[in-house]
């Protein structure tokens, strides 16, 4: 059974030939699966057509690993391999599925996408174009848009600057290739594509609950010492404890160098890493201190496996460091007289979680009774309804929204 796909997607490099459309490395991402159905399980059929855009070819893609989540497989002639896993998307208003494609003659990715509308793409017949001229909008729009934000009270809008290193191992990872691999200017692009990507995930998910905070990426790069990742919360205490490890004590001097608020660093999980971490304040761990933002608290972790997939990872561990904790029955704080209110929020019909809860688990004190999928969509919980069900994203009692707009203006100022 073949399942029609429609992709709007971003096409990275396109030239124009005598013979039509010359296409080189291609992105594969935010694909629109609206059509399929109501609880379609895309990952149960055999194949699926996808077809990056109207004048491109469309490429059968045939199912080598059904999993529960994931439909896996590469195209019947040889030449890509995807991995894809269905959401709902609130910026475009449909169901779409998410995901990657890679070349199988290098094993390289083919780029990382940014999120386009279909609908803007299709109305006109000089496909690229329109193209270039939509993405040249939407760049330069973004970058209006941070020009024009300001650091002020928790009304106003703030920029928090970010600066991300990552490890050599987490660069060959990004490029599916082995642990120890060469390096090259691709592996680097490849690296680089990624985290800019990061980055305007995690401002869609600011957007979409109006926390008045955007984040600008002030500087990245390779890491320069040859550090060698162990497990996340090692790294974590490397990076805030420059004197713990003084491989990494160079990093103190490019924050302070490029004045960035938070300093992530991107790991490979294949090397015994025992997960992902941000710091958090103590307050919303049951500690008596620190209850306010403090620079020494700015960093997270992530590993490079974990920066697309279902659960919003780098955006989540931010969420920490802005002063988000998990959802009320992961930390077990379900009582009414506990009047925080910094939690993530599960449905308790398990219909989504925001971005700082733990998947739905039965048993636990906020009651799940659901057999939803228990989804991460792009929100933080606030006292806001989500539009595709009307459901509440957390109400007053559960609102990550309103801490990141408490802290903002503090967190902004960690480096000036």
């Amino acid at each position: 059974m073949r399942i029609p796909v429609v992709a709007a997607l971003l096409v990275f490099l396109v030239s124009s030939t005598a013979n039509g459309l010359n296409i080189a490395p291609i992105s594969l991402g935010r694909i629109d699966a609206s059509g399929l159905g109501e609880g379609f399980d895309f990952y149960d059929f055999h194949t699926l057509e996808i077809q990056l855009y109207t004048t491109l070819p469309v490429w059968t893609i045939l199912n080598t690993r059904t999993t529960d989540t994931h439909f896996v497989g590469e195209s019947n002639d040889g030449m890509v391999f995807c991995d894809l896993f269905r959401y709902i998307s609130e910026t475009t208003d449909y169901s779409v599925l998410n995901g990657r494609c890679h070349d199988i003659e290098d094993g390289l990715p083919l780029g990382e996408p940014l999120q386009l509308s279909w609908q803007q793409l299709s109305q006109s017949e000089s496909s690229w174009s329109l193209m270039q001229q939509y993405l040249r909008a939407q760049w330069e729009a973004q970058m209006d848009s941070l020009s024009s934000w300001m650091r002020g009270s928790k009304y106003e809008d703030v920029v928090i600057d970010v600066m991300v290193i990552w490890s050599e191992n987490c660069e060959c990872a990004r490029s599916l290739l082995g642990v120890d691999c060469n390096l090259s200017s691709r592996t680097r692009a490849n690296m680089e594509g990624g985290v800019q990507a990061v980055i305007l995930d995690t401002n869609v998910i600011h957007r979409n609950s109006d926390t008045g905070v955007t984040f600008s990426l002030v500087h990245m790069q390779r890491d320069s010492s040859g550090y060698r990742e162990t497990t996340s919360s090692q790294t974590l205490t490397d990076l805030a404890l420059p004197l713990a490890n003084p491989e990494l004590r160079y990093i103190q001097n490019l924050r302070h160098i490029h004045k960035a608020d938070f300093v992530s660093f991107a790991i490979d999980i294949r090397l015994d890493a025992e997960g992902l971490g941000g710091m958090a304040l103590g307050v919303n761990l049951g500690w008596p201190f620190p209850a306010t933002p403090l620079p020494c608290l700015g960093y997270t972790v992530f590993s490079s496996q974990r920066m697309f997939d279902q659960d919003f990872v780098p955006a989540h561990e931010w969420g920490h460091t802005l002063g988000c904790a998990h959802d009320r029955g992961t930390q077990d704080d379900c009582d009414p007289a506990h009047k925080n209110k910094f939690y993530g929020f599960r449905s308790p019909s398990g219909t989504f979680r925001t971005v700082m809860a733990y998947p739905c688990t039965s048993g636990e004190c906020d009651n799940y009774q659901g057999d939803g999928d228990c989804f991460a969509i792009p929100y933080w919980s606030g006292d806001a309804s989500w539009s595709k069900t009307g459901e509440s994203l957390g109400g007053a009692g559960n609102s990550c929204r309103d801490e990141i707009r408490k802290n903002k203006k503090a967190i902004s100022r960690y480096r000036q």
